[in-house]
Parts: C-alpha cells; sequence; structure tokens
C-alpha cells in the first residue's frame, strides 16, 4: 500500500524521519486554512536574518517572477 498524507494507517512504508515529518503535518490538517507553523524568532531577529541571508540579494527576483504570479494564481511559494 502506498503511503498517503491524510492516511496515518499507510504511513509504515515511510523512513522514521519522514513519519515523523508527516505526523507533526497531519497535526494541521483539521484545518489548513488556520494552520501555523511554529516560529522561534521574533519578528527583529527574523527581519535581521533576512537581511543577512545569501538569498536576500535574490529574493526581488524570486518575489517578481515568483511569489507575485503565484498570489495570483491562488498558491503559495516557499523558498
Amino acid at each position: 500500500m502506498k503511503a498517503v498524507p491524510d492516511e496515518p494507517r499507510t504511513w509504515h512504508s515511510l523512513s522514521p524521519v519522514l513519519r515523523e515529518s508527516w505526523y507533526r503535518s497531519s497535526q494541521f490538517l483539521h484545518n489548513p486554512d488556520t494552520a501555523m507553523a511554529p516560529v522561534e524568532l521574533d519578528d527583529e531577529t527574523l527581519n535581521a536574518y533576512r537581511r543577512e541571508h545569501p538569498l536576500q540579494q535574490v529574493l526581488p527576483i524570486f518575489q517578481k517572477l515568483l511569489v507575485q504570479p503565484a498570489a495570483q494564481a491562488g498558491l503559495l511559494v516557499a523558498i
């Protein structure tokens, strides 16, 4: 039987790391519209991290070519 994300009884074939990840994600399946990942950084620390990250130089390109079109289509982009 193939593993299916929203069917825990099918997860036995997954590696332990992936199974644990799916389990954590499954905690949000009851209402994915309101699911929020835990954030361990305050806003100031997160903003500083983003400013200093090597991807900062290309984020405007991602924003223009990926994020804006995806948002217009109702999609999410994760980088």
